[in-house]
């Protein structure tokens, strides 16, 4: 149940960076183009390497939404599809030390018209019904993260909360698919203003 706190600053009206809430030294850049025939319209870079760790394809520049967590300008990429209604798969750490699983999530609004999300595993991790003990609250166990924070007397809105210990491409899939729900939104309230 820890979690890392991400803070989201937007550099430029298409770039943002990533730091943790605790220090300001950016992690990861991120590169969004909102035209409709990007492609990629979401990349994550880090410091290190010109080649983006994680990518986002969106409709309608592909006929399905995807997302990209390894390797997405490699020989051999693994796109994960997302769809209207926020569903996706995203890979696990579920055992420390042994391979990914993947696991399907859900993305949904905390409020109707909110940009703050959550992101909710749809299956237990182990193949157990998330009955839990008694007096313990097992919905909790199934949040995996929330863009936008919010709580009595504070509201974080570019603050990205992740549950520890699910691995870099789980992390990154968390981030790639955020920015791509958030963007998906942006298209529709734009195409519906029209």
């Amino acid at each position: 149940m820890q979690h890392d706190y991400f803070r989201i600053t937007r550099v430029t009206t298409t770039t943002y960076s990533i730091s943790l809430t605790s220090d300001p030294t950016p992690l990861y850049r991120i590169e969004v183009d909102s035209h409709p025939s990007a492609d990629p319209a979401i990349q994550v870079f880090d410091l290190f390497s010109p080649l983006p760790v994680a990518t986002a394809r969106l409709n309608p520049a592909v006929t399905t939404t995807t997302t990209c967590t390894n390797n997405p300008a490699g020989d051999n990429p693994k796109w994960r599809p997302i769809t209207l209604q926020a569903y996706s798969i995203l890979p696990l750490v579920v055992i420390p030390g042994m391979g990914t699983v993947e696991r399907s999530v859900r993305w949904q609004h905390t409020t109707k018209y909110s940009t703050h999300l959550e992101l909710w595993l749809r299956e237990p991790l182990f193949g157990i019904s998330a009955g839990g003990a008694p007096g313990t609250m097992p919905w909790r166990d199934m949040l995996l993260a929330r863009y936008g924070v919010e709580g009595v007397g504070f509201s974080a809105d570019r603050v990205l909360e992740v549950r520890r210990g699910g691995g870099i491409e789980f992390e990154l899939g968390v981030v790639v698919q955020a920015f791509a729900i958030l963007e998906m939104d942006r298209r529709k309230k734009a195409k519906k203003a029209k």
